[in-house]
C-alpha cells in the first residue's frame, strides 16, 4: 500500500506543472563529541542508518585558507539514490563535531522515509542549509526569459552568473537566501532552487519542523506589470512622462531592470505597478503539496507508535 507521501507525490506529478522537492539538507550535530564522551552516552559518531551503505571514507585535501573537517564519509541508499556526506574530525574547536550533507536524487529529492531514518539516527541535528527545488514542466512556459521578466525573490537581486550563461542567480552565498534558475534536463523541467541559509528567519531547526520554512508569497512570486496604471501615472508629466513610458517598455528585458529604471527617473514606490500573476498559483499549489507530504508523513509515523 502506498504511503501518504507517495500518494501526494503521485498527485503532484499528475495534476500540476510544478513540483517541489527537498533537494539538499545540511545539518550539524552539537552533542556528538570525543570518543570518551561517546562511551559515556553510548552515542556513536557514525550511527547506523538503516537502508544506507558506506561507499567511501577519505581524508580531505583542501586548498582553502581554513581547514574545517579532515575526513568525510559517504553513504547511499541504493533504493532511493539519497546520498550522505558526513564530515568529521573537525580541525577547530568552534566547529560542531559532525556536519552532514544530504543530497536527494534528481527525480525524487529527499523522500520522507529517508529523512525520518536520518533524523532518527542523528537525534540532535540542527539544520544549517535547506534547499528546495521548484521544477516547472515545459508546459508551464517557465524558462529563463519568463523568470527574468516575471519572478521576484523578495529583496534578492540578480547576480553575475559568469561562465554559466544558461542560468540565473539571485542573492549570494553569504546572504540568508540564494536562488538559482536553470534548465534541468534530468527531470525535463526548468528548475528554480531556493537555498535557505543559517540566518533565514524561518529556517527550521530539526526535521520535525521541516515544513515550517518561513517562506511567504513575497519570497518567490510571479508578477506582471500594470502598464495602464503606469502610463496613467506618467502621463501627468506630459511629454516627458510619455518618453519615460516608451523607454520603460524598451527596458523591460527583466522586471528588475524595469524597476531600477523607474526608480532612477523618480518614480516613487515602483513596486505598486506590479501585481501577482495568475501563474503564481502554480508555485503556491506545488509548495503546499510538498508541505503536506512532509506533515502527513510525520503524522503517519506518529500514529504507528
Amino acid at each position: 500500500m502506498a504511503t501518504s507521501t507517495e500518494k501526494n507525490s503521485s498527485n503532484a506529478s499528475g495534476n500540476t506543472t510544478c513540483i517541489v522537492r527537498l533537494d539538499r539538507l545540511v545539518f550539524v550535530c552539537p552533542r556528538i563529541e570525543t570518543e570518551a564522551w561517546e562511551q559515556r552516552t553510548k552515542i556513536p559518531i557514525h550511527p547506523t542508518i538503516p537502508g544506507f551503505r558506506i561507499t567511501g571514507d577519505k581524508f580531505v585535501r583542501t586548498n582553502a585558507k581554513i581547514t574545517t573537517y579532515r575526513r568525510v564519509r559517504s553513504l547511499v541508499n541504493p533504493n532511493t539514490g539519497t546520498k550522505l556526506f558526513i564530515q568529521y574530525q573537525r580541525a577547530h574547536g568552534f566547529l560542531k563535531p559532525v556536519r552532514v550533507t544530504v543530497v536527494g536524487a534528481d527525480a525524487t529529492g529527499i523522500p520522507w522515509p529517508d529523512l525520518k531514518t536520518i533524523g532518527d539516527a542523528y537525534r540532535d541535528m540542527l539544520i544549517r542549509t535547506l534547499e528546495l527545488a521548484f521544477d516547472f514542466a515545459p508546459a508551464s512556459g517557465v524558462d529563463l526569459e519568463y523568470v527574468r521578466k516575471h519572478a521576484l525573490f523578495g529583496k534578492s537581486q540578480p547576480a553575475n552568473t559568469g561562465k554559466y550563461p544558461d542560468s540565473l542567480r539571485f542573492g549570494a552565498r553569504q546572504a540568508n537566501k540564494l536562488v538559482r534558475c536553470y534548465p534541468k534536463p534530468e527531470v525535463d523541467a526548468f528548475r528554480v532552487e531556493l537555498e535557505l541559509h543559517l540566518g533565514w528567519p524561518g529556517l527550521p531547526e530539526t526535521d520535525c519542523h521541516l515544513h515550517e520554512t518561513g517562506l511567504v508569497a513575497k519570497d518567490f512570486r510571479f508578477v506582471y506589470v500594470r502598464w495602464r496604471a503606469l502610463d496613467a501615472h506618467l502621463v501627468q508629466d506630459g511629454e516627458h512622462g510619455k518618453r519615460i513610458a516608451a523607454k520603460a517598455r524598451r527596458r523591460y528585458r527583466s522586471i528588475h531592470e524595469l524597476l531600477r529604471y523607474l526608480r532612477s527617473v523618480g518614480v516613487k514606490n515602483a513596486h505598486r505597478f506590479v501585481r501577482t500573476s495568475k501563474k503564481d498559483a502554480e508555485i503556491r499549489q506545488a509548495f503546499e503539496v510538498w508541505r503536506n507530504s512532509v506533515r502527513n508523513g510525520r503524522l503517519h509515523e506518529q500514529t504507528k507508535h
